[in-house]
């Protein structure tokens, strides 16, 4: 399936990384270098899906004068994008970097979606959509309520049956959006434990996705955990895990993106669950292993998948 995956991503990041030489709790420190990049979600998705030479568009919600500094940055991306602009100011994030120590990232407050950027972007969605294309919700939705998941299901139930539909959310929207037969939901272990209402170990994987298997009409469940194993369960009931190539983790931001969007794309293609995550897996350590999202060379993949 050649379709375009055009991905949603309402809570927007203006992320700066900064690059410091030490650390020391309760001292000013000051950067001696530093990026900025858009990130959320669905962005992230994006960037992978280009990566495996997919065509994608990414749908955001810009605020502010942060937002206008986001909407300029994305233009330059070598994929298309729409946006739908807000009042108040696009959150901020801050990811700390020092040597020989785990990154830090600070997150500031999340922008709500405004109910008529969100009906102008649903719009948009139901006009482009094509046969085959594909809608990828990625990441919260900031002000969940009525106004937004109404008109969303609205859309979600006119295109199902010619879309593939794909979600990582948590909370509410994906208790809600999980009881629709999509394509695919793609969580972490925390996110699941929103939906299932309790603690998420190994053990008891294998259980909990077979009750989720038979209580919802999702036809494909994968469920990842930093570096631990990714468990799956595919629409013929077949639950497996795939564990990690041993890797140095330079910045976790974003693996889970990349995994979504290799699942994603291996599916479009026709294949397995199985053999879909085996083929993922590696990317999402391969950008572990690196300092951005989805700006690993593709020929290092190989190497991470030997076991």
């Amino acid at each position: 399936m050649d379709g375009t995956v055009y991905t949603v991503t309402a809570n927007l990041l203006a992320e700066t990384t900064a690059y410091y030489p030490r650390f020391s709790q309760g001292e000013t420190h000051r950067a001696e270098q530093e990026s900025f990049q858009v990130g959320g979600k669905g962005i992230n998705v994006s960037r992978a899906t280009h990566l495996l030479n997919r065509k994608t568009h990414a749908v955001y919600f810009p605020a502010g004068c942060t937002g206008a500094r986001c909407a300029e940055w994305l233009q330059n991306e070598p994929f298309p994008s729409t946006h739908f602009t807000m009042a108040g100011e696009t959150r901020e994030g801050w990811v700390a970097r020092v040597p020989d120590q785990p990154e830090t990232t600070f997150l500031g407050l999340d922008r709500p979606v405004e109910p008529t950027a969100w009906n102008k972007a649903l719009g948009f969605l139901e006009e482009n959509l094509r046969v085959g294309d594909v809608l990828a919700l990625c990441g919260s939705v900031p002000g969940w309520n009525r106004e937004l998941s109404d008109p969303l299901h609205a859309l979600l139930r006119l295109i199902v049956a010619r879309n593939p539909i794909s979600i990582d959310t948590y909370g509410p929207p994906l208790r809600e959006l999980a009881k629709l037969p999509i394509l695919l939901v793609k969580i972490n272990a925390r996110e699941l434990e929103t939906l299932v209402g309790r603690p998420v170990t190994d053990e008891a994987m294998p259980q909990l996705l077979t009750e989720l298997g038979a209580s919802h009409p999702v036809r494909n469940w994968v469920v990842s955990n930093g570096a631990a194993a990714v468990w799956a369960r595919d629409e013929n009931g077949h639950t497996f895990n795939v564990m990690p190539p041993r890797i140095r983790e330079v910045s976790p931001v974003g693996c889970g993106d990349v995994l979504h969007a290799a699942i994603l794309d291996a599916l479009l293609a026709d294949s397995a669950l199985d053999e879909a995550v085996y083929r993922a897996v590696p990317l999402a350590a391969a950008c572990a292993a690196n300092p951005g999202v989805s700006d690993f060379p593709l020929e290092a993949i190989p190497d991470l998948r030997r076991r």
